[in-house]
């Protein structure tokens, strides 16, 4: 199957649409390829900027809420250094007691209660001595009970203090289990030991519960609009949010924490329950904590929905003007092509006086200038060659005159033959019997088409002539089935070859040779073969003899019979179109056979043709 590129598919299918029309589409197409590109750019632009700035934003928000942790733990753990140097603290811890329940100062507490006064983001403070002393204040207290020390001693946390030999340690109580009976209070905790000022020796530990909604207060008003922040420990448990805890778990695996920023903050676009969100993730210095902020993307692309509002509107308006200007100059184009157009066709309709006015001096211009110069060379020409017809009409009436009469000539042929016979020389009498039969058939009446019947007929006679020319130096064979006989075709299609093979394949035998003539019916198409046994030709002679274009130096005339296959190939051009085949078989000393394939059905031949 043949292959069509999309320029030529389309220049073969595009429908019969006036130039200015074309030029219109093709401007409009082109426009709104233009303006889209660039609104779809801008638009892509604009959502990149904003989206940076967001990013930026969001990174800025992780980092302030991590640098305010930071704040506050640092105040906590500024808090608990005092207390565990505090005197009181000390006295209490470094007594022995003898009794049950160990007895301590009430007095030397009460800064305590001060400091959870004024520190609400501490919930409850508690301290473990050695020596047995138990004590705890904050609001978390009421209701509660805290476990004892020789429990507290079974607490992962207690030998975590102790490792950490006095320094300050972070912990969240879902990694570890409580050391109250309470499941409701702060599991927000700093543990540190508490070590004798003197020799440095252990005597306590100092637990600093943090109140995790304070912690969340420091946060919750810089939550953006449907977005989330939460902190997450280094196990990844969740220890604040403001979203619903399997979401934060899911946003916090996404990021590795190997692709954090060397300032502990990243952002990544991620895709979280089917919805599309910005997360953005920074670290607590001090506890090593991450703060993750979570931003739906429709929330980010809602802030440029006026900016491709007004990219569409200007988009629209551009697109409008453009064309409008495009439309005016088409006009311009094509104005001038259309009075051409009508000049044409009045000069089809044979007024050759049209003249157009282009006062342009561009190419549309030079066009019609041209043009009017065309037509009166035109006119000119007309003139002569009308004058010239009127001479060759009147020496062709001269030469018609000249001719012989066709029944003078049938009825001189016949009179020929009666004396033949009279005479008794049969010899003549039949030549002049074929050759009237030949005349006759070949006129046909003034008709161009033929039955197989006639034209067999005609090839007899034609044979019958040359046998008497050529005697026992031509031999030939008709074989033509009878479904042939009685379908038309064109008249002396087959006797042009009949010639060209006793012309250029028998006469040349010294001994003379055969021609068998066949023909027969086959999917609706005639196959004629006309075969000798000849001298046979080369390829250039059968090119020669077939050869259709101008005469010249390099196509020299065709060879004897030439013009008359010329003739037969252009009539089966003119019935049959390209539904024919013709074909030449032959090699010198091995004679040659000629196929003709014509359908049954003729096409349509107009008066013009």
């Amino acid at each position: 199957m043949r292959q069509l590129s999309p320029v030529r598919f389309f220049k073969e299918h595009a429908p019969a649409l006036p130039l200015k029309r074309k030029i219109s589409l093709f401007v409009a197409l082109l426009l709104f390829l233009a303006i889209f590109a660039v609104g779809v750019l801008s638009y892509s632009i604009a959502v990149d900027q904003v989206v940076e700035k967001v990013t930026e934003s969001q990174l800025g928000l992780v980092r302030q809420v991590a640098n305010n942790l930071d704040q506050l733990l640092n105040d906590a753990e500024d808090l608990s250094s005092l207390i565990v140097i505090d005197p009181g603290v000390q006295q209490n811890l470094q007594k022995q007691y003898l009794g049950p329940k160990p007895l301590y100062y009430p007095d030397s507490f009460s800064y305590l209660d001060k400091i959870m006064a004024v520190k609400s983001y501490i919930s409850m403070i508690t301290i473990y001595g050695y020596n047995g002393l138990n004590y705890s204040v904050g609001t978390d207290v009421t209701g509660s009970s805290v476990v004892s020390f020789r429990e507290f001693q079974k607490n992962p946390l207690f030998s975590r203090a102790v490792a950490l030999n006095g320094a300050i340690g972070i912990e969240y109580f879902n990694n570890i289990p409580q050391v109250t009976y309470d499941n409701r209070i702060s599991r927000i905790v700093l543990y540190r030991m508490i070590r004798d000022i003197n020799d440095y020796h252990n005597l306590g530990v100092l637990l600093v519960r943090l109140n995790e909604n304070k912690l969340r207060a420091m946060y919750q008003m810089s939550i953006p609009a449907g977005g989330s922040i939460s902190i997450v420990d280094q196990r990844g448990t969740i220890i604040s949010s403001s979203a619903p805890r399997p979401i934060v778990t899911k946003a916090f695996k996404l990021v590795p924490l190997n692709r954090l920023n060397p300032d502990g903050a990243t952002a990544e676009s991620v895709q979280i329950n089917g919805k599309k969100m910005l997360l953005t993730l920074g670290t607590s210095q001090l506890s090593g904590w991450k703060i993750v902020a979570l931003t739906p993307a429709a929330i980010l692309t809602e802030k440029i929905s006026s900016i491709a509002l007004v990219i569409l509107m200007v988009s629209i308006v551009c697109y409008i003007l453009m064309l409008v200007f495009s439309g005016y100059i088409t006009s311009i184009i094509t104005n001038p092509l259309q009075q051409l157009l009508g000049s044409i066709k009045k000069v089809q309709q044979g007024d050759f006086t049209q003249q157009v006015s282009f006062t342009g001096r561009d190419e549309i211009g030079e066009l019609g200038r041209g043009y009017n110069a065309m037509l009166v060379h035109i006119r000119d020409l007309i003139e002569r060659v009308y004058k010239l017809q009127i001479h060759e009409r009147e020496a062709e009436l001269n030469a018609l005159q000249a001719q012989i009469n066709p029944h003078f000539l049938y009825n001189t042929l016949d009179t020929i033959f009666w004396k033949a016979e009279k005479n008794q020389v049969p010899e003549i009498s039949e030549m002049v019997y074929a050759l009237s039969k030949i005349f006759r058939l070949s006129l046909n009446r003034g008709n161009d088409l033929t039955t197989v019947a006639q034209e067999q007929e005609l090839i007899q006679y034609y044979l019958a002539l040359q046998k008497i020319r050529f005697k026992e130096k031509l031999r030939y064979e008709i074989n033509l089935e009878p479904d042939l006989l009685n379908l038309t075709i064109p008249k002396l299609i087959l006797q042009p070859f009949v010639e060209n093979a006793i012309i250029h394949g028998i006469e040349e035998l010294e001994n003379g040779g055969m021609i068998l003539i066949s023909g027969r019916l086959q999917d609706r198409m005639m196959i004629f073969t006309i075969r000798d046994n000849g001298v046979g030709m080369s390829e250039e002679k059968i090119a020669r003899i077939l050869w259709r274009g101008e005469i010249d130096s390099v196509n020299p005339a065709p060879v004897s019979g030439g013009y008359a296959i010329r003739n037969v190939l252009e009539r089966l051009e003119l019935y049959y179109s390209s539904q024919y085949h013709l074909e030449f078989q032959s090699n010198p000393g091995a004679g040659t056979t000629v196929t003709i394939q014509i359908p049954t059905q003729m096409k349509q031949v107009s008066v013009n043709e």
